[in-house]
């Protein structure tokens, strides 16, 4: 039986190395459901800034991706297949291209890093420890524990990622031109972000790397960016585009998760439907219901 599962997990094992990876997977997901940002301008333009920053991350072995994502979300996430998505509800509170910078630059370190195969063999070594001991043993309360301890090492593990993550991606902004100390605001706005919600809207926020204290007080994340500013070249780089134009019109907020009215035409991206009405009848939409009303009234409709 023990070798039946040992011949099993390991089964298991391989079978996930000929999957795509999770990024993908995500990817995927995100297109089928419409999820990718259709404003062109922010996906080129977040390409185009990564490009500044990879070759600073000494990286090759990874292919990397990067998208703006359709959603509310005050987030940004990296996976170890080299996919990072930006959240659009994250856009909205940077104001400068040395922030956006920070927010791709910190993704960018979190995959050069390997953190996530790191937590990940660290997973893998706790449950394989429990897995022996129950073997060994015959006692299956074991495993629980080993699982239980392996989650709490895990957790305390994120914030040593998070500060190394800050420092490799200051690393890579100032040798690109950028001003690393604009993590330090990013991670200030976002924290500020984090308390409303939690205390205004009793709700918790995704983004990842919040301290516990305010970013202002916490000496080893100053630590961090004062080591990056030592990378920093003569001249820093020109902005490629215009921040504060390239914000203007931006879609805030989860109106795009119940659809857009934009003059007499719904879209929906989620459902990936548009409805368009006649030019002349108005358009109204609700939470959960759009309508259209023809000038004469129904007997016109």
């Amino acid at each position: 039986m023990r070798k039946l599962i040992i011949f099993a997990l390991l089964a298991a094992s391989m079978h996930a190395a000929a999957k795509p990876g999770p990024g993908e997977e995500l990817y995927e997901e995100y297109l089928d459901k419409g999820l990718i940002y259709g404003n062109e301008s922010w996906q080129a333009y977040v390409r185009e800034l990564a490009q500044r920053l990879l070759p600073h991350a000494n990286d090759p072995g990874v292919e990397y991706h990067f998208y703006v994502i359709d959603t509310p979300d005050v987030n940004a996430s990296a996976y170890r297949d080299g996919y990072i998505f930006i959240d659009r509800g994250i856009l909205a509170y940077l104001s400068s291209e040395d922030e956006l910078a920070a927010v791709v630059g910190h993704e960018i370190a979190h995959i050069a890093a390997r953190h996530s195969r790191r937590a990940q063999r660290k997973n893998l070594v706790g449950k394989s420890i429990g897995l022996i001991a129950w073997l060994t043993t015959g006692v299956s309360d074991l495993m629980s524990v080993t699982d239980a301890y392996t989650r709490q090492q895990i957790s305390g593990f994120g914030r040593e990622n998070e500060l190394e993550a800050d420092r490799l991606g200051g690393e890579y902004m100032a040798r690109a031109g950028y001003n690393p100390m604009a993590i330090i605001d990013v991670v200030q706005v976002l924290k500020d972000q984090d308390t409303f919600a939690e205390q205004v809207e009793r709700r918790p926020v995704a983004y990842h790397g919040l301290f516990r204290s305010h970013p202002k007080n916490d000496k080893r994340l100053h630590d961090a960016v004062a080591y990056a500013q030592r990378s920093l070249p003569d001249e820093t780089a020109t902005p490629l585009r215009d921040f504060w134009e390239m914000v203007d019109g931006i879609v805030y907020g989860d109106e795009t998760m119940s659809g857009v009215v934009r003059d007499t035409t719904f879209y929906h991206g989620s459902l990936r439907i548009v409805v368009k009405f006649p030019d002349d009848w108005t358009v109204t939409k609700a939470k959960s219901d759009v309508s259209g009303t023809a000038p004469g009234g129904n007997a016109e409709a």
